[in-house]
């Protein structure tokens, strides 16, 4: 036996100074050492979930989170928000740093009773200042203690060149009084009694194996969203509570906002099919987030209509059929007949989930051809991960575990500019999914419509 054989078989141990392995990894003499005495590390808890009533799911409450009493305890899985900055925002009281805190305070120890044990709570916050620097993430830090929170790290947001282009930068060129402007914000990650969540109904993680290698790091790169384009002074984009849901939660989970705003959580939740619950005091933003989640749901909509359409028509052509979209539905997403007395369901999915891909769909853009796509920067050096099928693999898998009933065909539409041939990757791909399930629920088989080659791939 090697040495490496007898590390790998017995596992790491924190050293003085870090180790690179991590497997089968024993920290016990780190965490039992003075630096850890009379700190919270979590209790034994019996698992709760009670549930919320069916009228109080998916709903925006115009009113203080102070007071959830439409929660009942141990309900919710996933608190998700980015609270009132006070400093003077049209939204914002003008409060004392105290009188703050205290808000804060009980709006998260409402929270904290409806968390179920092990449930995260999850707050974006910027920090403010330069006369002193008000450090906010480290008073909620305290705060959040205080309450009895586990806290399970924080994630550092670089907006880059997104954030706001600040001139603020003190003596120019001079060391009298540089000022240093900030292009970050934090999200702190807190969680209820114990540090992992249990999942006795057994729903299902949607995370990619890409996604949470990414998103696991603690630093998260993405572009901040424009108050002007969302019609609230201090949005944060959808792919921020899209991370923490992903990472966080299981499908059909519920996630909360105490203060929803322009009601982005929502939409993150409604995306990746969790509920949500969301409270804010202002009818204004109240108003703004129910507009918002009814245009989502309405894209969504018409999202599924435009890819079962493009692909009636290729697969008319193909079979010599006379298939027309019926209505759209859910669970599957689409009701197709044939004008002879047939009947075909689809089941719509994306490669990939991205502005440009919606775009497409939706009509509203010229995403037409491989030399557009390279002119624009919609080709390889855009914001793809990783080889296509590979992500088109991980979307086909997370609808392999349902039960759709009959006469239904998954549709899986491909958008990329990449200049690949399905009819090879299609080989690899159904063997893959073959290996690892046993049963195909989709009856009609696993299709693939390419948008670029307008053509479409059977994979199973």
């Amino acid at each position: 036996m090697t040495y490496h054989d007898y590390k790998r078989k017995n596992g790491t141990q924190t050293s003085a100074f870090g180790a690179p392995g991590r497997i089968n990894h024993d920290s016990s003499k780190f965490y039992n050492s003075k630096l850890y005495e009379g700190l919270n590390n979590g209790k034994d808890v019996e698992y709760v979930e009670n549930p919320i009533e069916p009228q109080n799911i998916n709903k925006v409450f115009c009113k203080s989170s102070e007071a959830m009493t439409e929660l009942p305890n141990n309900s919710v899985h996933l608190m998700v928000t980015s609270p009132p900055y006070n400093v003077g925002k049209m939204y914002d009281e003008n409060l004392s740093l105290k009188e703050y805190r205290e808000l804060l305070k009980r709006v998260f120890k409402e929270t904290y009773r409806v968390l179920v044990p092990g449930g995260r709570a999850c707050i974006n916050i910027a920090n403010l200042g330069r006369k002193p620097y008000l450090p906010l993430h480290s008073y909620i830090i305290e705060d959040m203690h205080a309450l009895g929170f586990l806290m399970r790290g924080e994630l550092l947001w670089d907006k880059g060149s997104s954030a706001s282009p600040s001139t603020a930068w003190g003596t120019y060129l001079k060391a009298n009084n540089p000022v240093l402007r900030d292009v970050h914000e934090y999200i702190l990650v807190f969680c209820k009694d114990t540090f992992t969540r249990l999942n006795p109904r057994k729903r299902k993680s949607t995370i990619s194996k890409e996604e949470f290698l990414e998103f696991t790091k603690s630093v998260w790169k993405f572009s901040a969203e424009r108050a002007s384009k969302v019609g609230h002074p201090a949005p944060f984009p959808v792919e921020l509570p899209y991370r923490l849901i992903q990472l966080y939660t299981f499908e059909d989970d519920v996630v909360l906002d105490p203060f929803v705003g322009s009601g982005t959580a929502c939409i993150a939740a409604l995306k990746t099919k969790r509920n949500y619950v969301a409270y804010d005091i202002d009818k204004n933003y109240c108003d703004l987030a129910e507009q918002r989640i009814k245009q989502f749901l309405t894209e969504k909509q018409q999202i599924e209509k435009t890819t079962a359409e493009k692909f009636i028509e290729l697969y008319n052509k193909k079979f010599d059929t006379l298939f027309v979209v019926k209505k759209i539905s859910d669970n599957p997403d689409v009701i197709c007949e044939d004008l002879t007395g047939g009947e075909l369901n689809l089941e719509i999915t994306l490669t990939e989930d991205r502005p440009r891909d919606i775009k497409a769909l939706l009509g509203r853009s010229e995403h037409k051809s491989l030399e557009y796509a390279k002119k624009y920067g919609l080709g390889p050096a855009s914001s793809l991960s990783g080889n296509v099928s590979e992500q088109a693999y991980n979307r086909i898998g997370e609808k392999m575990v349902k039960n759709y009933g009959t006469n239904v065909a998954l549709v899986v539409w491909d958008a990329s500019p990449l200049d690949w041939n399905w009819d090879t990757e299609t080989k690899n791909l159904a063997k893959k999914l073959l290996l690892k399930y046993s049963q195909n629920p989709f009856d009609k088989g696993v299709w693939i419509l390419s948008a670029f080659q307008n053509k479409i791939f059977r994979v199973l």
